[in-house]
């Protein structure tokens, strides 16, 4: 018994740094564990959740087997810095998809456009709505844009047929000059021949998951949530893959890209395109999808300023059913506008300000030339040397792929020969006015005669 108590009283008690550092090191195992756990229940982190990529492309094959959709799209569009356009169209779309791929749809809209160009100068509004089976196509009108000496009303609440040929008609009628970037007449009846909705999906899976954003809660209902982006080459794939893109209004496809004839420049002037989608973790289908781009129109012919485009697309309900009844009345669309004479007000307002509308491209043209020849004297003391106008030889190129823009009763600007006196010149544009828009060192001036100098007088 003496033996065993010795022994006892012979063991020390732990030393008081070993008992810190156990504490320590019990703490941070603690601290360790609680924070894997949270990593773990984290959905972010997950390693089980599914790749963005995998859901994106699960959306599309959900997309395609869908007897029905319906949906609501909004699209805004502003020229910055000075908002001398203003664009917001808004749709409500039942899509029925059991026919095939015979389109069948039907389309409340409502269409607001603002812009100080002389051309359509004020504040329009028009609303009404669209159905659709196949090729044949009606619109009813609510709501019409003022148009002075025009009165609406006789068309407000019936429907009208949209014929397969019916722009290349207006066209005709009306007298519209297009661009030569433009689809010519014989073509514009292709408009009318939109890709089915179901085969628009299969072009627009160009769609890159940029980042993966924290899941939301929407209504109750988990929804994933990612940033998305277009690369530029491959809007381009689209384009020319949907052609001739056309649709009562450009509100259409998963995605919601507006699709209109697209060139190199186009792409060069646009300077991002990115979105985010909403994506029902059950379901695997859309809830919401918004995107954004801002375009420079001075790189595609404009005169300056950015375009600011936001777009945003809700979806309401799949695989509804409805029925579309096409209806039984209904009026052509030119032949109503030409026996109430409408087509001859609007063809003569039309002509009016698409005279006005040159005439100030050639006073924005010649300004911009003007500022060109400041800058190049400036540099060399003294202006290009040039018997005419398109200017040639200029160490620094002026007036590029600047020219009278037609229709007027000069080819092309006027440059009176400076090879005498390279410290002046004198460009002008002949107005449809009947007066002339010149340039020389001493400013900008509209003058009643044709300059005959080099001081433009």
């Amino acid at each position: 018994m003496e033996e065993i108590l010795k022994s006892k009283k012979e063991i020390s008690p732990p030393h008081p740094l070993l008992r810190t550092l156990i504490f320590v090191f019990c703490f941070l195992g603690l601290i360790f564990i609680i924070l894997l756990a949270k990593r773990i229940i984290d959905p972010m982190w997950n390693p089980f959740r599914p790749k963005p990529e995998a859901v994106l492309n699960q959306v599309f094959f959900n997309l395609q087997k869908l007897k029905s959709l319906e949906t609501e799209s909004e699209i805004s569009a502003v020229l910055l810095p000075k908002e001398n356009l203003k664009i917001n169209i808004k749709q409500r779309q039942r899509q029925d998809f059991t026919k095939g791929e015979t389109p069948i749809s039907e389309t409340d809209f409502e269409i607001y456009f603002e812009t100080k160009d002389p051309l359509l100068e004020g504040k329009h509004f028009l609303a009404g709505k669209v159905k659709r089976v196949g090729k044949e196509i009606f619109v009813s009108f609510e709501n019409f844009p003022e148009i002075e000496g025009i009165n609406f009303e006789e068309l407000k609440g019936k429907w009208i047929k949209i014929e397969p040929d019916f722009l290349t008609k207006l066209v005709k009628e009306i007298g519209i000059q297009l661009p030569s970037s433009a689809p010519q007449t014989e073509n514009l009846s292709t408009f009318s021949q939109q890709i089915p909705g179901k085969e628009q999906l299969k072009y627009l899976r160009i769609v890159k998951v940029k980042k993966q954003l924290k899941d939301e809660k929407i209504e109750k209902k988990p929804f994933y949530h990612y940033s998305l982006e277009v690369e530029k080459e491959n809007i381009s794939q689209v384009f020319s893959l949907l052609g001739n893109f056309s649709s009562p209004f450009p509100l259409i496809s998963f995605l919601y890209l507006p699709l209109p004839s697209i060139s190199p420049s186009f792409l060069e002037a646009m300077k991002n395109f990115e979105g985010e989608i909403w994506v029902d973790k059950k379901e695997i289908l859309p809830k919401k999808v918004t995107w954004q781009t801002k375009i420079n129109i001075e790189k595609i012919g404009g005169f300056g300023g950015t375009l600011e485009v936001k777009i945003q697309k809700n979806y309401l309900s799949f695989n509804k059913e409805f029925e579309i009844q096409l209806p039984q009345e209904y009026q052509q669309l030119v032949e109503f506008l030409k026996e109430k004479k409408i087509l001859e007000k609007i063809k003569k307002d039309y002509t009016e300000k698409m005279r006005i509308s040159r005439d100030e491209t050639r006073k924005n043209y010649i300004s911009q030339i003007y500022q060109e020849l400041q800058n190049y004297f400036r540099i060399f003391q003294r202006y290009p040397v040039s018997d005419g106008y398109p200017l040639t030889n200029t160490q620094i190129p002026i007036g590029l792929n600047l020219n009278d823009p037609g229709l007027g009763p000069c080819e092309n600007f006027v440059w009176i020969s400076n090879r005498k006196n390279p410290w002046r010149f004198c460009i002008f544009a002949c107005l449809e006015n009947g007066k002339f828009f010149a340039a020389s060192p001493e400013g900008l001036k509209e003058l009643e005669k044709r300059p005959k100098d080099l001081n433009c007088r």
